[in-house]
């Protein structure tokens, strides 16, 4: 039973049932919401249930032949029986119907297989002779593979994180399985082309559609120069069809599971993006991260069809989140301004004789100044108010299609233009008219010789940001009404002048979109390892995208209950009760905390990480802490790179008396990141990390979630949330079996209600102390997990 499913080795309890509860919901068609607690084995569970349930299909399909032998018997003995003729007739078309689907299916199954072929040979071919010449994709080959993608059975991995979606790839090399995985990423994360890296993300696309569109009629030339040798005439020398076809190929011949995309990219000179995408119908898993699977037309650009396919959601528990955050943004008044002078600039200048650009110029100049003059007559009576797309299209007054515009903008040149149209403006604003400088020459022609023409002041909107805030704006207007759009100043702490002013969209709920994914998939499945309040997301599911039957499970942790000590600490050493609460953080309050750290954490081995609500606390408690401890100090910063402080940090940690590390709650550090052993025997989680209760997106979020039954009131909205960010800040310090750590909550509210919102492993054994036995235990416990450490490895 422990190997049912290709285990690699004898697995936990806990990973088998997690194993089950996917492989019944792939093979059932099921919506799962699945919580396995952090360092439990989650992915190999995932990988071994997944590949089980396509090994079953996989063998059903070879079946073919001994299906197609029992139906034509069948066909023969219907045919010499001695039934009426209607009958006979009416059995053999139900059985030639079968026999052409099985047909059907098998002429699939063939051609699938011959492609396979086709790239094993060509990869070896190339082995045993560097000068072979690569085979070029026709554009038959290329249609054929479309429709037989579409029979292809797949598993569709999402994650937040590309370094996420490697490690899980690269966990295929434990197993037994055959996968031929491809990485799905934007063209800004797998770019190869040094020249292209170094600008600015946002205009890695277009820049990428105009080296790619140069690059069109390049004769493919297969030599073992490099890509980045070649002559910048060509376009982007990694986009090389053959070198493409290759790359393909090796991701068909399971190459991603020993290596990363750039990895690959790099070492056959072609370009990740676009292999990517060209192994999409043979890959039997398709990892991609949240932003390509949830928004429509991403996945439409990628050719990725969801029909009969299983879809693992995995780090489940921020996903909602993360998605509403993708699809909000800002657009300031001044942006809408810089960018309508832009364009009515560019038109009085341009030579163009594209009259679908040209159109798409004059009627974004109408909506534009639409928008402008909306906001210069409104002025404060917009601020913080709730507008929908609607009222601000009444408004408007305007007939446009907005979709049209969007559409004019982004397929006919407009957009790729953007960045210079709004850079010569800017100049032209400047820059002194010539007839001035020619004026001023010659009544000042010595003195102008040595002074240099004047410079236009650093333009701070990129032009392609803008346009792209514009279409996105341009979509809201003409698909949604839903959704909310309100205006706020930029600055909070500034007047609200029509200047500070910037739109702010952002959904209120995903439920339509999301919907659309879950029911067009075979089955659904959210895995997690914080999944706390798991009630929150299945309501979602079930009362916003009309999903009836969810299925929820929590399993059981792999760690030991001895290698976990969870604790409250509510009163600092003085006995003053501990509240870290926003409006009452007192200089004594502060004080309380710094004494209560530097008692507790003084006890502590190795390394220890201290969560704070905010960064303006992690650089206040730093500087108090600095000095007090005999652990050297770290602190995560917002701007900071943690890559180089973690480095730092683990090194530190490896000695006895350690490092003690402060971290934003909901930061970078706070999930993701494996902070096992001896990088983390304590972490403590100061206060309650509430989502800001200011925020007018925060205040319209909760009031939808008991609008829409999601949760009964407010409160236990905005608990939720913190809690959820608590849970993934204590679940960074036990990775694996053996570890064993220490969690202090230190604040006196967690007696209440946020204690009970914990995940179940840490809940059953917490307990509150006072300081002074809470630091005698520690020792004990630290004391009596060392000894077991060393039982064990005798």
């Amino acid at each position: 039973m422990s190997n049912v499913f290709g285990f690699p080795f004898t697995p936990y309890e806990g990973q088998k049932q997690l194993a089950t509860a996917i492989f019944d919901a792939c093979k059932y068609g099921k919506t799962a919401v699945l919580e396995s607690p952090t360092g439990s084995g989650k992915s190999m569970a995932v990988i071994c249930a997944v590949m089980s349930y396509l090994d079953e299909i996989k063998a059903k399909e070879r079946a073919f032949e001994n299906d197609m032998k029992r139906l034509k018997k069948e066909y023969e003995e219907v045919s010499t029986s001695s039934l009426p003729v209607s009958e006979v007739f009416k059995k053999q078309y139900l059985l030639n119907k079968q026999m052409d689907e099985l047909i059907e299916t098998f002429d699939v199954l063939r051609k699938a297989q011959r492609f396979y072929r086709e790239a094993k040979k060509a990869d070896i071919d190339i082995v045993e002779d560097s000068k072979y010449k690569y085979p070029r994709e026709t554009h038959e080959d290329t249609e054929e593979l479309k429709d037989i993608g579409e029979s292809i059975k797949k598993i569709i991995y999402v994650s937040r994180t590309h370094s996420q979606l490697s490690q899980f790839a690269q966990e295929f090399q434990k197993t037994k399985f055959e996968c031929r995985p491809c990485h799905l990423g934007s063209r800004a994360a797998f770019c190869l082309n040094e020249e292209v890296k170094s600008i600015p993300a946002p205009m890695v696309n277009c820049e990428c559609q105009r080296l790619t569109k140069n690059s069109d009629d390049v004769e493919d030339i297969e030599d073992v120069e490099p890509a980045s040798k070649k002559s910048k005439k060509e376009g982007c020398t990694f986009y090389n069809k053959s070198r493409i076809t290759r790359m393909r190929d090796q991701l068909w011949n399971g190459r991603l599971i020993t290596a990363s995309m750039t990895d690959i990219g790099t070492s056959t000179q072609a370009c990740p993006y676009f292999s990517a995408k060209a192994s999409i119908p043979l890959s039997d898993v398709v990892l991609m991260p949240y932003s390509i699977l949830f928004d429509p037309d991403t996945r439409e650009s990628y050719g990725i069809k969801l029909k009969d396919n299983v879809i693992v959601v995995d780090e489940a528990h921020n996903f909602l989140e993360t998605i509403y955050a993708t699809s909000s943004f800002y657009f300031g008044y001044d942006e809408m301004k810089l960018l309508l002078d832009s364009l009515t600039f560019y038109k009085t200048v341009t030579l163009s004789t594209n009259q679908e650009k040209l159109w798409g110029v004059d009627q974004s100049i109408v909506v534009l100044d639409g928008i402008v003059k909306f906001v210069e007559s409104s002025g404060e009576r917009l601020l913080e108010q709730q507008l929908s797309p609607g009222f601000v299209r009444k408004e408007l007054k305007l007939s446009s299609d907005y979709l049209k515009i969007a559409r004019c903008i982004k397929f006919d040149g407009l957009l790729m233009e953007s960045r210079g149209i709004v850079q010569r403006y800017w100049k032209s604003k400047y820059l002194k008219k010539e007839s001035k400088v020619l004026s001023l020459l010659n009544k000042k022609k010595d003195q102008q010789k040595d002074s240099a023409p004047e410079e236009p002041p650093k333009l701070e909107s990129d032009g392609l940001a803008l346009i792209s805030k514009f279409v996105k704006l341009l979509k809201v207007l003409g698909t949604t009404d839903d959704d909310v759009i309100v205006f706020e100043r930029v600055d909070k702490t500034q007047k609200a002048t029509v200047d500070s002013l910037r739109l702010r969209y952002f959904k209120l709920s995903i439920g339509a979109d999301l919907e659309k994914v879950i029911k067009e998939s075979n089955a659904f499945i959210m895995v997690g390892g914080t999944m706390r309040p798991v009630g929150y997301l299945s309501n979602t599911l079930k009362l916003c995208c009309g999903i009836e039957d969810v299925i929820e499970k929590q399993f059981p942790h792999v760690v030991d209950e001895r290698n976990v000590l969870p604790i409250i600490v509510d009163k600092s050493p003085f006995n003053r009760p501990l509240s870290l609460k926003v409006g009452q953080l007192t200089d004594q309050v502060i004080d309380d905390y710094i004494d209560t750290i530097v008692t507790l954490m003084d006890a502590v081995p190795h390394g220890c990480i201290v969560f704070l609500p905010n960064y303006k606390l992690i650089e206040t408690f730093n500087k108090k802490l600095t000095g007090k401890t005999r652990k050297k100090m770290f602190a995560e910063s917002k701007k900071q790179n943690p890559n180089n402080l973690l480095m730092e940090f683990e090194k530190q940690c490896k000695f006895y008396s350690g490092a003690l590390l402060l971290a934003s709650a909901g930061g970078k550090l706070s999930e993701g990141i494996n902070f096992a052993d001896d990088m983390c025997r304590c972490v403590a989680v100061c206060g309650l990390p509430y989502p800001n209760m200011m925020d007018i997106e925060v205040k319209l979020r909760s009031k939808h979630a008991v609008k829409e039954k999601l949760c009964s009131t407010e409160n236990e909205y905005l608990l939720n949330q913190t809690l959820r960010v608590v849970s993934q800040c204590v679940g960074r310090a036990i990775r694996h079996k053996n570890d064993y750590s220490v969690m202090l909550f230190m604040d006196i509210r967690y007696n209440g209600q946020p204690k009970d919102i914990l995940p179940d492993w840490i809940k059953r054994n917490i307990r509150r102390s006072e300081t002074n036995e809470i630091k005698n235990n520690m020792k004990k416990f630290y004391l009596d997990n060392k000894e077991r450490s060393v039982l064990k490895n005798l």
